[in-house]
C-alpha cells in the first residue's frame, strides 16, 4: 500500500496534531487536580533543618 507524498504528509500532521492535544489536555488535568488540593506548609521542623542546611552550604562558600 503505498501513499503519495501528500498523503504521507497529512497523515503526519494529523497524528501530530492529535498528539499535540493529547498533552495538552492531559496538562490540563495534572494541573486541575494538584491545584484542587488544599495547600499543606511544610512542617517547621524540615523548615529549621533546611535553614540549617543553607547556612551550612553559604558558610562554605564564603
Amino acid at each position: 500500500m503505498s501513499h503519495s507524498p501528500m498523503e504521507r504528509g497529512k497523515l503526519t500532521a494529523i497524528l501530530t496534531g492529535v498528539i499535540a492535544v493529547a498533552l495538552g489536555v492531559i496538562y490540563l488535568l495534572i494541573t486541575l487536580f494538584l491545584d484542587s488540593r488544599p495547600f499543606q506548609p511544610l512542617p517547621q521542623e524540615l523548615l529549621n533543618s533546611l535553614s540549617l542546611g543553607l547556612d551550612h552550604l553559604f558558610a562554605k562558600l564564603a
